[in-house]
């Protein structure tokens, strides 16, 4: 039994790697566009002096210091939420899951293997980002503060929560071009709300504050938020540390001394996004067969599934797969 649910989880590897290798300009173009701000905010970053009497001319690119970690908040975004959404909508206009799901293969496994693999795939990714930034010294001066486990509880939260969400939006649309839209507005729109195309520094100290408004919207603020205080080292969200034009200065993201809010909201949000997931699933795929052959009290749940594939088998092949995996 272990052999064989190895033997699958090592197919599904494959699988999704070289479902990769065929979209890398999906898959990488959103790093690039990663990469490239974060390049901005490190690269060309000019201190001017207290003293220069010039120190007013627009030379300055304010940024946060926890940058890095909003970075690879949006990788995350990208890799488990956008990514994980093309895959499975692939997957599932080509058949792929009511063909797995009708065998004896569990849903639960098949599912935990693709995420499995997309964790994996987003953890060399932000370990890449990382190795990028600590090229830059004032990054490998922010690892003193770091607190480690409020960083990475958060960073996993955010991965698993847009994993979620990206299986529920794969499943809930039909049109693979719908599907794209949706999350490429999404990604895009959260690149710029949360943290890296716009420091939070500049969200909260505009005059109008209806950018920083619309990014309560997004559910991955508030996982991002934890990455964000766990990157200064706090639990804090209202004093995080911000490089100015003169000093550093004390900035907040948003919660106004309610440090509970990004914890609560995020706990509420996996727990949704799981009851979520289970009910689009149970509803795609098993209720249609119970409905059709279970109604029949001498039709058990095994030979409802056989009939269940064998009413869609248009190949000689297809026919031996469905003799093969029901014995």
């Amino acid at each position: 039994m272990l052999n064989n649910k190895w033997d699958i989880f090592k197919d599904m590897m494959k699988f999704q790697w070289k479902n990769n290798l065929r979209n890398m300009i999906s898959v990488f173009t959103g790093l690039f566009v990663t990469i490239i701000l974060l390049f901005t905010w490190l690269t060309f970053k000019v201190i001017v002096d207290k003293n220069d009497s010039n120190k007013n001319m627009e030379l300055f690119l304010q940024y946060d210091p926890f940058i890095l970690s909003s970075a690879i908040g949006i990788s995350t975004i990208i890799n488990c939420f956008l990514n994980m959404a093309r895959i499975m909508h692939e997957f599932k206009i080509k058949n792929f899951f009511r063909r797995t799901f009708a065998t004896n293969i569990s849903k639960k496994f098949l599912i935990i293997c693709m995420v499995a693999y997309n964790q994996m795939f987003n953890m060399i990714v932000s370990l890449l980002l990382f190795l990028f930034a600590m090229c830059y010294v004032s990054q490998r001066d922010e690892l003193a503060s770091v607190n480690w486990l409020i960083f990475i509880g958060g960073y996993l939260l955010l991965a698993c929560i847009c994993n979620l969400f990206g299986i529920y939006v794969a499943f809930a649309v039909k049109r693979f071009d719908m599907v794209l839209i949706v999350t490429n507005a999404f990604y895009y729109a959260s690149t710029y709300f949360l943290g890296l195309g716009i420091p939070y520094g500049s969200l909260i100290n505009q005059n109008s504050k209806i950018m920083l408004w619309i990014s309560y919207i997004f559910p991955q603020k508030y996982p991002l938020s934890i990455m964000q205080a766990g990157w200064q080292g706090h639990f804090g969200f209202d004093n995080m540390k911000q490089q100015t034009r003169d000093e550093i200065g004390d900035i907040g993201i948003g919660y106004w001394g309610h440090n509970w809010i990004p914890f609560v909201v995020t706990a509420l949000l996996f727990l949704f996004a799981m009851l979520l997931l289970r009910w689009i699933i149970k509803s795609k795929y098993k209720i249609e067969r119970t409905n059709n052959y279970e109604k029949y009290a001498r039709v058990s749940k095994e030979s409802a599934n056989k009939i269940y594939l064998l009413e869609r088998a248009t190949t000689i092949e297809e026919l031996k797969r469905i003799k093969e995996s029901q014995g």
